[in-house]
């Protein structure tokens, strides 16, 4: 294409725009738009600018919600030289009758290129499309999985998928208010999302009360508190932020974030990658199987164990006190399913003779727990766990985090030697709570194991969501069975943090060779099984 082809295009397409275009002008832009492809996403792509641009002149003094995007995103168009829109944002002041019936007209022919070319660029009713939610807590569930500009994802916990009609990806994490914006364009009102860029989208720009990020690179992530404290980090490529206050736009580039409080605003490096949902839990077409302890006998020295995972294996798990009185094996007592064993940190425990879920296949662990008011947080550890301490990675354990440093102390806490994630419910409170750990691989990184805590059928909010590891959980010989109660290092007393042991009553262990979904914790929390219907 030569450049006096494109300059009469850019002439014909500013005057029909204005208002000005005859007819057989209008047949000539037509004609250019069929030869031209390119020339016609162009057109397409100006209609939906001068669309949003007439929506915001309605009122020039409104510069909140829609109005004061539309402005934000022409302003960022200009900043690029952009011929057409130097030329739109020159005649601002000059909307008149006229340029509305002409423009009514060039919206027209665009939707006639549309058919004619077969091309989806211009605006169509969907912006963008609720790709997964099966592990979402919705305060306003979405009508459908068609996501109209303008329409707000509020979750309460959880997570969700968002797939933008430009191609970029979006993970929510609840709480968050998250606004539709176009097919290129989100505005985060609270809470934390990240976002992946592929190749083919152009463009991206996602707004929140302290800046709009645009240009984005192939991945970063976004953080708006209550408060509307915002802090943007950049996992890959590079990105621009433009501040809430309109001063020049400030460029990151991987491993830098921008942060925004109140009028401040500031550039740093240093990010934290692992606060962020990355890579949802992978979905199988089938329910997971599991290996399950109901704890129903109510006396005797030994519990069955159900379950696909162990059928025709393992025997029953024995109750044991290991290193103190033989005989003072854990109590029954009673459960929210029957029958529970009271454990007293101290030498109790449940060996089980089941080896868990091996290498680094996805995993769910779910029991019910029970912490005493006057709970001693050195009787936390090794609620549940198994595999071989001799390499990092290769076994892992479900504690009561019991060290302020390394997190809340009486929270839920998962351990991937030497990593761990912490939740943000108290636990020491004498009352019964449902909770399950879930663990899978990251699709975008291999090196990085998600890890999410449920508290009573939601989604705990940590500080940090997964571990920089590989976890490979070991069954050869020296790795330990499935152990409850216990700790790894319990028979290694200058090694063993706190007695080594668990106290506190545990009912219902389930262990899954898959990652649930919030539907599916729900179910087991509620019904203690779980239905073709959570899939």
């Amino acid at each position: 294409m030569n450049t006096g082809v494109e300059d009469e295009f850019r002439s014909l397409m500013i005057r029909a725009l204005e208002g000005g275009l005859d007819k057989k002008g209008m047949s000539r832009l037509t004609a250019l738009c069929e030869e031209h492809p390119s020339l016609a996403r162009k057109f397409g792509q100006q209609v939906e600018v001068d669309r949003f641009l007439e929506v915001a002149l309605r009122n020039l003094t409104d510069r909140s919600g829609f109005s004061r995007s539309v402005i934000q995103r022409i302003g960022d168009e200009r900043e690029d030289a952009s011929p057409f829109v130097a030329s739109v944002m020159g005649r601002v002041e000059r909307v008149s009758r006229r340029r509305t019936r002409w423009f009514t007209a060039a919206v027209g022919l665009a939707a006639l290129v549309v058919v004619w070319l077969g091309l989806s660029f211009y605006v169509s009713g969907t912006a963008a499309t609720l790709h997964r939610g099966d592990s979402a807590k919705w305060l306003t569930p979405p009508a459908g999985e068609s996501l109209r500009a303008g329409t707000r994802l509020k979750l309460e916990s959880g997570l969700a998928e968002v797939h933008f009609g430009n191609g970029a990806e979006v993970i929510l994490e609840g709480p968050a208010d998250f606004e539709i914006r176009g097919r290129d364009e989100g505005f985060v009102h609270q809470g934390r999302v990240s976002v992946r860029i592929p190749e083919k989208a152009v463009r991206f720009n996602l707004g929140s009360p302290g800046g709009t990020v645009t240009d984005p690179g192939k991945a970063f992530g976004l953080h708006v508190a209550r408060d509307g404290e915002t802090e943007a980090e950049v996992f890959e490529g590079k990105i621009r932020v433009r501040p809430g206050d309109g001063e020049k736009a400030v460029t990151l580039v991987s491993n830098e974030k921008f942060i925004s409080s109140g009028k401040v605003w500031w550039k740093g490096g240093g990010i934290d990658a692992n606060a962020f949902v990355t890579s949802l839990p992978p979905q199988s077409p089938r329910i997971p199987e599991y290996a399950h302890w109901a704890l129903d006998e109510g006396a005797g020295t030994a519990t069955a164990a159900r379950g696909k995972l162990i059928a025709g294996g393992p025997r029953a798990a024995d109750l044991r006190n290991i290193g103190g009185l033989p005989d003072a094996l854990p109590e029954w007592v009673d459960g929210p399913y029957g029958k529970a064993l009271a454990f007293d940190g101290l030498g109790n425990a449940l060996e089980t003779h089941y080896p868990g879920v091996v290498g680094d296949a996805a995993r769910t662990v779910a029991f019910w727990l029970r912490l005493p008011e006057d709970f001693d947080s050195e009787q936390g550890y090794g609620i549940i766990s198994w595999g071989d301490l001799a390499e990092k990675g290769n076994a892992w354990q479900i504690s009561v985090n019991p060290y302020v440093n390394e997190g809340p102390v009486g929270r839920l806490r998962v351990g991937i030697y030497p990593s761990l994630v912490a939740g943000s419910t108290d636990l020491r409170d004498g009352r019964w709570h449902h909770c399950a750990v879930v663990l899978y691989k990251d699709e975008r990184n291999g090196n990085r194991i998600p890890a999410l805590l449920y508290v009573d059928g939601k989604m705990e909010a940590t500080a940090s969501k997964g571990v920089f590891t590989r976890i490979h959980t070991s069954s050869e010989e020296g790795a330990r069975p499935v152990w409850i109660a216990r700790s790894l290092r319990h028979d290694e007393p200058k090694r063993s943090r706190g007695t080594g042991f668990f106290r506190g009553d545990l009912d219902e262990i389930y262990i899954f060779d898959g990652a649930l979904n919030q539907r599916q914790i729900e179910d087991l929390m509620r019904f203690n099984t779980l239905f073709p219907k959570s899939y």
